[in-house]
């Protein structure tokens, strides 16, 4: 039993570091599947507005203006500072309610401020539309859950978004 149960160990730990790479092959696969039917449905979004050339030009153009936002906006140094700050107040001994407060504040700030930029673009994009496209702009965005986003929120991959 001795001389056997290396072999055994061996043998369960091949099966177990097969299982995981046929996990992680399967999580790569249905990630895949997901940012191609992301770029369907925001095709989809886009000929459901019946856009003419120079709206979907405008289109490309707010969506590159929004993913260069939203990347500034990850990358942004005082984002990281404020995560680690807070994260260093919930080491501490004592609880910190006051300023974790403040730091949590002053993020909820940033973000507005961003989301705001964001909604001027948005806003620019949508008065190129005439008014049956906006309404149904409207319409589609209240009622169907991801259309918006599909629409003008490209994924965040490489630098050409």
């Amino acid at each position: 039993m001795k001389r056997s149960l290396p072999w055994i160990l061996l043998a369960l730990s091949l099966l177990v570091n097969a299982g995981f790479l046929f996990g992680a092959w399967q999580a790569q696969q249905h990630a895949g599947r997901l940012m191609q039917q992301s770029a369907m449905k925001a095709e989809d979004a886009v000929t459901q507005l019946e856009l003419n050339s120079v709206q979907r030009q405008s289109l490309e153009e707010t969506r590159k203006a929004l993913a260069a936002q939203r990347r500034a906006g990850q990358d942004d140094p005082e984002r990281k500072k404020r995560r680690r700050e807070v994260l260093e107040a919930l080491l501490q001994p004592d609880y910190n309610r006051q300023k974790i407060r403040d730091l949590l504040a002053e993020d909820r700030e940033g973000r507005m401020e961003r989301w705001l930029d964001m909604n001027k673009e948005i806003h620019r994009f949508l008065q190129r539309l005439d008014s049956e496209q906006q309404q149904s702009f409207l319409a589609r965005a209240m009622s169907q859950r991801g259309w918006i986003h599909a629409l003008l929120f490209p994924q965040l991959s490489g630098a050409d978004d």
